[in-house]
């Protein structure tokens, strides 16, 4: 951790412009490339405060993104700025929650997120102490966010399998495994494109749970749930809400889990 640090560089706030390249069918941010930003400013976070990739590889630690929970309002439109604003809620031995709050042009919230990473020993992949980092003086708090943790997500059935995808180069990121977003991206590939004309999601919860390597299949099942009470209060919106759990399964043990809830519209 740098010393000197003030109360300013407790936050994090990264302005963005959707581009026309980085838009989906309906000319919104993807919430694939929506978790790459949330990655991307954690980690640019994490640099200024010298708990990043090059601080912690000298401890033989690294960080991993084991949870997320993201909620939105509405989202990113093309040629449109949004930003990022990000701090340290809370941490432990072995995990920190990170806040997000995403706002539009206006300056209005239009989402929020709860990231926890766990620290690993690089070496061998085991879970790291980093209570001896110190970071308790970087921890803000929940600060108005309220988009709970992820809950456990059940265990689909071999009944819901849908499809099969074969991990390739461009799924690899620099640690050798597949990267956080392309697991997002292949459960959300499995719905066809006319579904996503009429529904946007609302929520997205996800665990990671085993990492995937180069070569490795996985299984992708789906199922539609019941959308909980506490969903609906949390989600504004006056447009029915549906809910759907997917997991990714590599020779029938699950590898990630996603609980989505779905608005239609």
């Amino acid at each position: 951790m740098k010393s000197g640090l003030t109360a300013k560089d407790l936050r994090l706030t990264h302005k963005y412009m959707l581009t026309a390249a980085e838009c989906d069918a309906r000319g919104t941010i993807s919430p694939a490339l929506m978790t790459e930003r949330i990655i991307e400013v954690a980690t640019q976070h994490a640099n200024l405060l010298g708990i990043g990739y090059a601080d912690l590889s000298q401890h033989g630690i690294g960080w991993v993104l084991s949870r997320m929970a993201l909620c939105m309002q509405r989202w990113p439109r093309f040629n449109r700025n949004f930003a990022l604003h990000t701090w340290i809620e809370d941490v432990n031995r072995l995990y920190s929650t990170r806040c997000m709050r995403i706002t539009g042009e206006d300056g209005d919230t239009i989402g929020e997120a709860r990231t926890i990473w766990a620290a690993i020993n690089t070496a061998d992949r085991t879970p790291a102490d980093i209570s001896i980092l110190g970071l308790d003086s970087l921890v803000i708090g929940a600060d108005g966010i309220s988009v709970p943790r992820p809950g456990r997500i059940p265990p689909c059935s071999a009944e819901d399998v849908r499809a099969s995808y074969t991990w390739r180069y461009s799924d690899i990121d620099i640690n050798r495994h597949v990267n956080s977003v392309r697991y997002i991206e292949t459960m959300l590939d499995i719905w066809p494109l006319e579904h996503y004309d009429t529904h946007r999601i609302a929520q997205l919860d996800i665990i990671y749970q085993h990492e995937c390597l180069c070569g490795q299949t996985v299984a992708v099942a789906a199922r539609d749930v019941a959308v909980t009470t506490h969903e609906i209060q949390q989600i504004p919106t006056s447009a029915p809400l549906q809910a759907s759990d997917v997991e990714l399964l590599r020779d029938g043990k699950r590898v990630c889990a996603a609980h989505i809830v779905w608005k239609e519209g």
